[in-house]
């Protein structure tokens, strides 16, 4: 899911970082979305310096708030002329079991990926969104944009209903939802516009395909319409990046046509 929406808004000419504990596993996608930039600003006559990467990858663990904070200053610091125009959130722990046979571990690492990792990355984002231009500077060169940004998190129906076998992810999706709308009320007004977006269903994934009996090696896919498809969920992402003050979305939900709710 993040790297169709690092996709989408890198075919727009936006220079993103993709973060993951696995850095080197996205330092070739890094590259690909560099170029998808570049051929982007160049088709519009913006010829980015070649010297200035437009795409790179950040080591960071969820469920490690001190790898969530040096993620974003790395992040930050490899990009020192341009301001965080906008953020996204996708981790989560979500693990089921029968509510008697889920652990406290389990519960911990939910609210850790959902809760306190979310409030690093989200307290960290707001703080860099509101910054003056002069606050943010980097030796002799200035972040250039306007105060303010997009801050868009993933989350779950599971933040207002709990199901049966998800009592952990549950309680991580809930507490994300509340950040989420306490960062929304209290920045808005500072130009930081918080969405939250409800995933309902099954996100399309070779993992999915695999753990579900699909024969991949045979190209055996979901039928349409019963299953998020990455690529398509991306361009809501984009869309509310791109949404103009005097109408912003706080809330939406995303789920495929035969998705039961």
């Amino acid at each position: 899911m993040g790297l169709a929406i690092a996709q989408v808004f890198a075919a727009q000419g936006y220079a993103v970082v993709i973060m993951s504990r696995n850095k080197q596993r996205l330092a070739g996608w890094a590259e690909e979305l560099d170029q998808t930039a570049r051929s982007k600003l160049q088709s519009e006559g913006q010829l980015a310096p070649k010297e200035e990467q437009l795409a790179a990858a950040v080591s960071c663990d969820v469920l490690d708030t001190d790898s969530v904070k040096a993620g974003m200053a790395e992040a930050l610091r490899l990009f020192p002329t341009r301001r965080l125009g906008t953020a996204i959130y996708n981790a989560s722990v979500r693990k089921k079991a029968p509510f008697i046979e889920q652990t406290e571990q389990q519960v911990k690492d939910s609210l850790q990926a959902s809760v306190v990792s979310a409030f690093a990355f989200l307290q960290a984002t707001v703080r860099e969104m509101i910054k003056p231009a002069a606050d943010t500077s980097s030796g002799n060169q200035e972040r250039k944009g306007p105060i303010g940004g997009n801050i868009l998190v993933t989350g779950a129906t599971s933040a207002t209903r709990g199901r049966e076998g998800f009592a952990a992810f549950s309680s991580g999706k809930t507490g994300l939802r509340r950040l989420c709308e306490v960062a929304a009320r209290e920045h808005g007004p500072d130009g930081v516009h918080v969405a939250h977006v409800f995933v309902d269903g099954l996100i399309d994934s070779d993992t999915a395909r695999k753990f579900l009996g699909f024969d991949t090696s045979k190209g055996e896919r979901f039928a349409d319409g019963t299953v998020v498809l990455p690529s398509e969920a991306a361009k809501s992402y984009l869309f509310l990046a791109q949404q103009q003050r005097a109408a912003w979305t706080f809330e939406m939900d995303l789920r495929p046509a035969k998705e039961h709710f």
